[in-house]
């Protein structure tokens, strides 16, 4: 086995933003960004079905999960990326046979915490994201993270009048929340709470000349809790 970690510090650094960027310091691994597919040593799935097992396992804080596009969350979120090539039956605890890709969040702090980002790009391209940690008492800390990411001009003017810009329109939102706790020495506790939300105008460029109509104008939400308890 061979691996890769990206720490928060070394993203920042090397200007890693995007599993897309991992590819180009880690030998082996490719990604597709169309299909959210990806392959170590040429070996990965070849279908989106989520019944499916797929040749690189990727786990979220030690949870498996199907989807890859994670692990390209921002540096204040996510405290490493390992990228283990390989079969995954001993050190991943499933039989992946390419490898696995594990996320680790940044966990709540001792001391009281606190940074705030803003990114400005073209297109109308916003990102805010901010990060609040600390203690509660003796026993328990928090953290609290959330992103809001925002595009209001596609990348494919649309001369048809009354038709808005195609390409990439984005209005989505994510929430982290963990606490946890030092009890003893034989008992801590740890849990998180993920939610996300997607507002997008629009869909890919050409979306609209293809039909695509936004479900009668309602966002979409997802979330989910991981625990553990250990001993």
């Amino acid at each position: 086995d061979l691996i890769t970690a990206f720490t928060a510090a070394k993203r920042d650094e090397m200007g890693i933003n995007s599993i897309q960027d991992m590819t180009n310091f880690t030998p082996g691994l490719t990604y597709s960004t169309s299909t959210d597919r990806i392959t170590l040593r040429g070996v990965g799935r070849t279908t989106n079905v989520l019944s499916a097992d797929a040749p690189v396992a990727n786990y979220d804080d030690g949870l498996y999960e199907t989807f890859a596009v994670a692990a390209g969350r921002s540096s204040l979120e996510l405290a490493q990326v390992v990228v283990d090539r390989g079969p995954q039956g001993t050190l991943g605890g499933r039989n992946a046979l390419a490898g696995s890709l594990e996320e680790t969040t940044q966990r709540p702090t001792s001391s009281p915490h606190a940074e705030f980002r803003w990114t400005v790009g073209n297109y109308g391209h916003l990102t805010a994201e901010a990060a609040v940690s600390g203690p509660i008492n003796d026993v328990w800390q928090y953290r609290i993270y959330g992103n809001w990411d925002y595009q209001g001009q596609g990348w494919i003017n649309n001369v048809v009048p009354g038709r808005a810009s195609e390409g990439n329109n984005v209005n989505e939102w994510y929430v982290d929340a963990q606490v946890q706790a030092h009890f003893n020495d034989h008992l801590d506790m740890w849990t998180k709470f993920q939610s996300a939300g997607w507002y997008n105008p629009s869909g890919g460029p050409g979306d609209q000349a293809a039909g695509w109509v936004k479900l009668g104008g309602y966002p979409s939400y997802m979330w989910s809790v991981a625990s553990t308890v250990p001993n």
